[in-house]
């Protein structure tokens, strides 16, 4: 939530921009070429998004990849975890430049034009009620 763009009629997780997309890379302490894993605490929920946003929107050069299960199989199978930052979060690192691929996202009119044209196969990954408008939506005054 703290590294994506605020849009004007306030849509929630929107991609960064690329200035605010290097500025979270650098207090991470994260440099191209640097192996990335990433996992999130529900095993499977939120770390894909990041890794396309690392990965496929601003094409980090170096391996990323998304743990298989996150911290919940982590824990289960038994390995150990630390408390704290890591050591490369806690240094200043040089701010990279990092270009955002615009291939990576459409605007809402590319969408719409799609829907005329059929171009190119899109698919919507909300659950059936949320894209039915029968589920309530988890961040209010989604849509």
């Amino acid at each position: 939530d703290k590294v994506a763009t605020i849009t004007e009629d306030c849509q929630p997780h929107m991609l960064p921009s690329e200035d605010s997309f290097a500025t979270a890379m650098q207090s991470l302490g994260i440099k191209p070429m640097d192996r990335i894993v990433i996992y999130d605490r529900l095993g499977i929920f939120s770390a894909p998004r990041a890794w396309y946003t690392i990965k496929v929107a601003f094409g980090h050069p170096g391996p990323v990849a998304v743990l298989d299960g996150g911290l919940p199989k982590w824990t289960s199978s038994g390995y150990p975890l630390e408390d704290g930052l890591p050591v490369a979060a806690t240094q200043t690192s040089e701010l990279f430049k990092w270009e955002r691929n615009v291939a990576a996202s459409w605007a809402i009119e590319s969408v719409f034009e799609n829907l005329e044209t059929n171009r190119v196969l899109m698919f919507d990954a909300r659950s059936s009620g949320r894209f039915a408008g029968t589920a309530e939506e988890p961040r209010p005054g989604s849509r």
